[in-house]
């Protein structure tokens, strides 16, 4: 939970990449993405965690929450 963060500082790494490329191609508009795109490099790299790490983590936590829905969603016996 402590690299809840870091989990959304990849997803945003990722998901604005392609603002990334556009900004630095020179098309005008990008400004506020790439900023927040750099940020989230930033906080990544300054982490020292690799991304790859990362990811597999945020899998595995995003696994366990789903298995923990599935139990839930299970139907209680009732007892007569």
């Amino acid at each position: 939970k402590k690299r809840q963060p870091l989990y959304a500082a990849l997803a945003d790494a990722e998901a604005l990449e392609p603002s990334r490329a556009l900004y630095e191609e020179g098309l005008t508009g990008m400004e506020q993405e790439f900023e927040q795109y750099m940020k989230a490099v930033k906080l990544l790299e300054d982490s020292g965690i690799p991304r790859e790490v990362l990811k597999k983590e945020k899998a595995e936590e995003v696994e366990e929450q789903e298995e923990k829905g599935e139990e839930a969603e299970e139907p209680k016996e009732s007892k007569d």
